[in-house]
């Protein structure tokens, strides 16, 4: 690992958010809608990318629901930039707010790789999709109401035995994707504005340091 006493401090950073008692994981708890464990596993797998640009810049650049979570930090600026990238990455840092870069541009698999290369293990598929994540993740989404749709037609043509192991798959299939696809936010309606515009931007500029 490159900078080991910087990964330390992000790891036991507790990440405070103004108007959120226990902090980011609150907050992303209540805009995305992932459910208390996927919440948990999303907040740690952005302090590592918080360490990956850190120690990269802009040579890396974040999946889609972890650009989410950086967007959310990001725009409280007491605690995102003051607190955190002035006080405890004490580094120049990418801008929350750039476009997202689409999941076939080269800094997605630099990132995957480097991910490796630092953390001695492969990012999770479900929050870092590579290709292959990508394309199975989508057939696994359509493969469920495929299956239960043979299951329907087999069951109506007597074919009881086809019925019983479509309808099995189409059960099982349910399940699988939540390994494989990707996951995202369920945001509620006139939830928190995570998109690009003007009134996103406040000063979480590349160089915090600069006036």
């Amino acid at each position: 690992m490159k900078d080991p006493a910087l990964w330390d401090a992000l790891r036991d950073h507790p990440f405070p958010i103004k108007g959120a008692r226990d902090g980011l994981s609150a907050r992303v708890l209540n805009i995305g809608r992932l459910g208390p464990r996927r919440t948990l596993t999303a907040v740690d797998a952005y302090r590592r990318f918080l360490y990956l640009s850190a120690i990269a810049g802009s040579e890396v650049t974040p999946p889609p629901l972890l650009g989410e979570i950086w967007r959310i930090h990001a725009l409280d600026h007491a605690n995102y930039t003051e607190g955190l990238v002035r006080g405890v990455i004490r580094r120049p840092m990418p801008d929350a707010f750039e476009p997202p870069l689409p999941l076939a541009h080269p800094a997605h698999s630099r990132t995957r790789a480097l991910y490796r290369e630092e953390f001695g293990q492969s990012p999770p598929s479900t929050l870092w999709p590579g290709p292959v994540a990508r394309v199975v993740g989508r057939a696994l989404t359509l493969a469920t109401p495929a299956f239960a749709f043979l299951a329907i037609w087999l069951a109506l043509t007597d074919r009881l035995a086809g019925a019983a192991v479509a309808g099995f798959a189409s059960i099982a299939f349910l399940f699988i994707p939540d390994r494989v696809v990707p996951w995202t936010f369920r945001k509620r309606n006139n939830e928190v504005d995570l998109d690009f515009g003007a009134n996103d931007r406040g000063s979480n500029e590349l160089d915090v340091f600069g006036d």
